[in-house]
């Protein structure tokens, strides 16, 4: 007996994922159970259901409105085995493994290669995406699509197409047995073709939908910066206290010079609109994928649902505001990936057509990822991590900040340390001084100067009688 496929079905709620392995287990005998009905048993009953719900079938009949739930829940079954029900799914007997949803889980099965096809089922005429917040997956993480949107013979037909492919390539399908021409039959797309997510570095974080975070090289450590601002005066006798005294002195009175002898030089994967705030910073060094030399990766940022918001009607009215309704965000959503994959259709019609790369590339949107190296020493990233780690910087460029801020942290803990003290410092004018000492707040103040002076005097100013 040959070796059985093992098959990895994807697709959105309702989109007819069980009724296409139903398909192939009836049609080529293999082994298929509820994958859904598999995981609610194992990580989702015994830790979460039975405590709401009088029994197991009313739990699951229920799930369609807690996806993103059970998704947490199976997550946390899957720590620190991010493969666990998918690879326990198939040792229990199952040559399919149906409605896997987070990025993270998708990536241990594919570096363990637990599967020998990954197909995507497309019923998106019948039933609407889920929002991205429950669904991680898209067709893009697949090697053989279904068009589950027309008739059950078309969708018969395509599963005779899948059988064919895999019992010419040695699978044991049974009792079945391809016929037809071999030119016939279609070729899978290649996971690499379409997302290769084995290029990411090793360690790497990922950062929004498709992109990843980390650091390549560190020069110098809160010793040498100390070194160097003592330089003036010899070695000396020094201790760890004595370095931490003398960070806390060079950041509060804006000494930077001695900062500037560390530096990180990190590697991240960033849509371009990212990437271009970064390139505000002049005092970097940055190097970037280049469009000219090499294609482009079809891959794309889209924000989740609840980073889709209106237009800030507030003071600054550059930022975003509060969040679109679902459905509206929804379809804001939708337009995006739309607009993103017909771009993505331009550029690659251009390249057929052989436009250079360098022109073809004028298509693409700002929501194209690209890759960066880019260094920074320690001063100018605390002037980074000022902008950018702030609630008043754009979210996709906080995410990636607040990374660079844990970096600096682990690789410079005393100079952060300085950092957040003299941020969390209250700066005052003489005009917030003449406040405090009167017990009130002018209308000659700022906004942000009135919150501060007001929030003082709350805390400390007690009243005379």
């Amino acid at each position: 007996m040959g070796k059985r496929p093992k098959i990895l079905i994807l697709g959105h709620a309702r989109h007819g994922k069980d009724t296409v392995a139903q398909k192939l287990a009836d049609k080529f005998d293999l082994n298929f159970s509820s994958s859904s009905e598999f995981v609610g048993r194992k990580a989702i009953w015994p830790y979460w259901g039975q405590e709401r719900y009088a029994t197991f079938e009313e739990m699951f009949e229920d799930r369609i409105n807690y996806r993103s739930t059970w998704g947490d829940l199976i997550e946390a079954y899957n720590t620190p085995d991010i493969s666990r029900t998918a690879r326990e799914m198939l040792e229990e007997g199952n040559d399919m493994y149906v409605g896997l949803r987070r990025i993270r889980e998708f990536n241990a099965c594919v570096e363990k290669k637990l599967f020998n096809i990954i197909v995507w089922v497309d019923g998106s005429k019948r039933h609407p995406d889920e929002p991205s917040s429950s669904m991680e997956m898209t067709s893009d993480h697949a090697t053989w699509n279904i068009d589950n949107n027309g008739t059950e013979d078309d969708l018969d037909s395509q599963i005779d197409a899948l059988g064919r492919y895999l019992a010419l390539i040695g699978f044991d399908l049974g009792s079945y047995t391809p016929s037809g021409n071999e030119t016939e039959v279609e070729e899978p797309v290649e996971l690499g073709d379409r997302l290769d997510w084995t290029d990411m570095p090793e360690n790497a974080i990922q950062v929004l939908d498709h992109g990843f975070f980390t650091v390549r090289e560190v020069m110098g450590n809160d010793s040498s910066i100390a070194e160097s601002a003592r330089m003036s005066y010899g070695r000396g006798t020094k201790k760890v206290n004595n370095d931490t005294g003398l960070i806390n002195y060079l950041v509060r009175n804006h000494h930077t010079s001695p900062l500037e002898m560390g530096e990180i030089k990190f590697h991240m994967r960033l849509p371009i609109f990212v990437m271009r705030q970064l390139v505000r910073h002049r005092t970097a060094n940055l190097n970037e994928y280049s469009g000219r030399y090499s294609e482009m990766v079809r891959l794309f940022y889209v924000p989740d649902l609840e980073h889709i918001k209106y237009q800030s009607d507030g003071p600054n009215k550059q930022m975003s505001g509060t969040p679109l309704p679902e459905e509206l965000a929804f379809r804001a959503q939708t337009a995006i990936r739309s607009a993103s994959e017909h771009a993505f259709d331009q550029y690659e019609e251009l390249l057929r057509l052989g436009v250079s790369r360098e022109t073809a590339r004028i298509v693409l949107p700002l929501n194209t990822y690209t890759e960066v190296v880019w260094k920074l020493d320690v001063s100018n990233l605390i002037k980074f991590l000022y902008l950018r780690d702030d609630d008043h910087a754009q979210y996709e460029i906080r995410v990636y900040a607040q990374y660079i801020a844990e970096a600096v942290a682990h690789f410079f803990p005393a100079v952060y340390a300085a950092y957040m003290r003299e941020r969390e410092s209250v700066k005052l004018t003489p005009m917030m001084i003449d406040c405090l000492v009167n017990n009130e707040v002018t209308p000659a103040l700022s906004k942000s100067e009135a919150a501060q002076v007001q929030a003082l005097i709350d805390k400390y100013c007690v009243s005379t009688l």
